[in-house]
């Protein structure tokens, strides 16, 4: 009876505060609410000792893991997309003499007189090239951020593509736009053309959108660290120890 008590509360919680949150996540990924109702009981149930997966430290204690070796693969994948993401948002954001978007002086020939002169410009292609760099990587981040039974890091993942939702109009501007899918894609010819003041906005300074992403792609990294290290533990005779708690994991929904 009290299971059915919580599972009841737990939806009409769902039902009348969480319906932005829902939406969003299922526009990232489908049977959404399934795989809500997954990563709670999944994390909450210890009775998952076939996904277990046995070792022994250097003392010869043993070492248990609460994460099958699909799931571990999972976390493995979101964290190393994530740090490629902050890896790629960072190289935007580089200020200073490695800046992408200091002037460079080039000659250029006029095309009527033949004259030669020195003129101030931008390396258009290098920034082409780290604004593709950066669009991939979020992309495998919006896939991957999304696979894991992980409540937090799936908020993260919302987050993310709120954040990039909120500032569509600035990346429309610079070929940059938003798929039904929540993925990124480039039209490279407007790209190349795009106003420098509009991707400075959009990639330099603290409050940019890449500073923004860069912080969002290291919380993921972190989660999926966390729930790598957290899966796993050992006691001085070899004994499982626990590493959820059930009443951290329900606060996370909300």
């Amino acid at each position: 009876m009290a299971g059915n008590i919580f599972g009841s509360n737990l939806f009409s919680s769902f039902n009348n505060n969480s319906a932005g949150f829902l939406g969003e996540y299922m526009s990232i990924r489908n049977g959404s609410y399934k795989k809500l109702l997954k990563a709670y009981y999944a994390k909450t149930n210890d009775n998952n000792s076939s996904s277990k997966s046995n070792k022994t430290n250097k003392y010869g204690n043993k070492i248990e893991s609460s994460l099958s070796k699909e799931e571990r693969l999972e976390y493995s994948e979101a964290k190393s997309d994530a740090d490629a993401l902050k890896s790629s948002a960072d190289k935007l954001r580089t200020t200073g003499k490695n800046s992408l978007f200091k002037q460079i002086t080039k000659i250029e020939k006029d095309e009527k007189t033949g004259e030669e002169k020195e003129v101030k410009t931008y390396d258009r292609d290098a920034i082409v090239g780290a604004v593709k760099e950066f669009v991939d990587n979020y992309n495998k981040v919006i896939k991957s951020g999304s696979e894991p039974d992980s409540t937090l890091m799936l908020r993260r993942t919302m987050q993310l593509t709120s954040l990039t939702k909120a500032n569509s109009s600035q990346l429309s501007r610079v070929g940059i736009k938003i798929g039904s899918n929540n993925q990124l894609s480039i039209d490279e010819n407007t790209l190349k053309k795009a106003n420098i003041t509009t991707l400075k906005s959009l990639f330099q300074g603290t409050g940019s959108y890449a500073a923004e992403v860069s912080r969002k792609a290291s919380d993921i990294s972190s989660i999926a660290q966390q729930e790598i290290d957290s899966a796993k533990t050992y006691s001085n005779k070899g004994g499982y120890i626990p590493s959820y708690s059930s009443g951290t994991l329900f606060d996370s929904f909300f």
